[in-house]
């Protein structure tokens, strides 16, 4: 977990945070007295006024080594190819000498080794980028190095400039953001003799999206031939904002994969939303949950909230309206699919709306959450009998095969996908990668399956299994992995 903010000027924090899931326990770290305090009281605690030096960075983000360069609140984090996390944006938010907010973005990339516990600053490839850029790794070639960091979004001023030369650390917050996508190559920048001296380098402009897709759901979409390597590399995105002005119900899809990869509008979402999220199903279409509404952009007079559950199909663009939830889910909502290939949709942001229905006799007051789980069960689950995974190895190498085994006869199996179980919250995807893999069918259940060529199509890590029928009906999944490569 990387930075956050500690309570008194949400200042933002360069901690690294680790949860071990095997041992269920937090890595120690020295806990900083202003939390310490905080805790005391917590879950309806204050800082007590008169607590020493609020202020000071020694009481609410004390230095530890394993600490980042820079303070980050809403940073992306990015799993690579080969083990290391790039850490990309988020800001540092303090009180001027009048009292006011001032919000700074944090310009440099860093890299976070898990071997050494430690991080990289990377001066020089300083970029002014909104929280939570959509981050996305994506193999540009043959090799199992071949791969680079797709990012979009740009910050510019209010007549479209962006800031250059950029300073070091942070920088002020600037007006808007323009949907320019960048290919970042962190290897070059790594190995760069110039490491340390401040730069914009290593930056590729490959496309403009009509929109930032800023708060906005997302979904990774990549299917391989049966050499292991790319047919396509897609990511669909779902409204959203500029990071000002109106939402959006713009959808775009763009294929990394081609040459001269460009951002194609899809069928719009049915309301401009923010803060909705998407998840990538076993059958490949993308479910597309909640969302903040735009009131003024669908003349409701306030913001509202979305309701719907939506499907988007990425083999057409197009968007059904699948129906409506109780529950708005906005800012801070989870969500998951789920081995059984459901989806688990959970938390939210409290509003008027939930209180009375939800929440008897509580008011609207958005911190405090909404403790309401929903499951939502696709259409597939209702179109007949599920196939079933006998067999499968739990250790998938790149560059070969694998054989899995299916009850029955493999006749009706239409497709073998990996989705790597990834949580999302904040509208972010997280990893959520979807990768269709190619398969001959053998005899009596028996299917030889094509392997991922390289790290950087499926990242090292844990993926669901999952074989669907050419009715688009998924088994459950069967939990697989794929290790760093040496």
């Amino acid at each position: 977990f990387f930075g956050g903010h500690y309570i008194d000027g949400d200042h933002g924090l360069r901690k690294v945070n680790i949860f071990d899931p095997v041992t269920e326990t937090w890595v120690d770290r020295p806990m900083p007295p202003l939390k310490e305090e905080y805790l005391k009281g917590f879950p309806f605690s204050e800082i007590p006024e008169d607590f020493p030096d609020a202020e000071n960075e020694d009481n609410g983000d004390p230095p530890l080594p394993s600490d980042m360069k820079y303070q980050r609140w809403y940073p992306s984090a990015t799993v690579l190819p080969n083990g290391l996390v790039l850490i990309l944006s988020g800001t540092d938010t303090v009180f001027t000498a009048t009292g006011e907010f001032d919000e700074k973005h944090t310009t440099t990339p860093e890299i976070y080794d898990p071997e050494t516990d430690t991080t990289i600053a990377l001066e020089n490839t300083r970029k002014v980028l909104p929280n939570y850029p959509l981050t996305y790794v994506v193999q540009t070639g043959p090799g199992p190095d071949d791969w680079k960091v797709a990012v979009t979004g740009e910050m510019v001023d209010e007549e479209g400039n962006v800031l250059s030369p950029i300073p070091a650390g942070q920088v002020d917050a600037m007006d808007q953001a323009v949907g320019r996508t960048y290919y970042l190559d962190v290897q070059a920048a790594m190995a760069a003799g110039d490491r340390d001296v401040p730069g914009e380098n290593h930056w590729e402009l490959i496309a403009t999206a009509l929109i930032t897709h800023h708060r906005a759901g997302a979904a990774q979409l990549w299917e391989l031939d049966d050499t292991g390597f790319a047919k396509a590399q897609k990511v669909a995105a779902f409204g959203g904002n500029n990071t000002s002005g109106p939402d959006f119900a713009t959808v775009e899809m763009i294929d990394y994969q081609e040459p001269a990869p460009r951002w194609r509008r899809q069928e719009d979402l049915l309301l401009p939303v923010s803060d909705n999220y998407a998840a990538v199903l076993p059958d490949g279409r993308v479910l597309i949950v909640g969302g903040e509404v735009d009131g003024d952009a669908v003349d409701l007079g306030a913001p509202a909230q979305s309701l719907h559950y939506q499907m988007f199909n990425p083999r057409t663009g197009n968007i059904r309206a699948l129906g409506e939830t109780p529950v708005p889910r906005l800012d801070h909502t989870s969500m998951l699919l789920l081995p059984d290939a459901s989806v688990l949709v959970m938390g939210t942001d409290r509003t008027e709306l939930v209180a009375d229905d939800l929440i008897p006799g509580v008011e609207g007051d958005r911190d405090m959450g909404v403790p309401v789980a929903q499951v939502y069960k696709p259409p597939y689950l209702f179109k007949g009998p599920r196939p079933v995974i006998e067999d499968a190895p739990e250790e998938i190498a790149y560059g070969g095969s694998f054989d899995v085994q299916v009850s029955g006869s493999s006749a009706r199996i239409g497709s073998i996908v990996l989705i790597m179980p990834s949580p999302q919250t904040h509208k972010w995807d997280w990893g959520n990668r979807y990768v269709e893999l190619a398969f001959d069918k053998g005899k009596n259940g028996r299917l030889s399956v094509v392997a991922p060529a390289a790290p950087g199509l499926a990242l090292p890590g844990y993926y669901m299994l999952f074989v669907v029928t050419h009715a688009g009906v998924p088994s459950e999944a069967k939990l697989v992995h794929f290790s760093v490569p040496e």
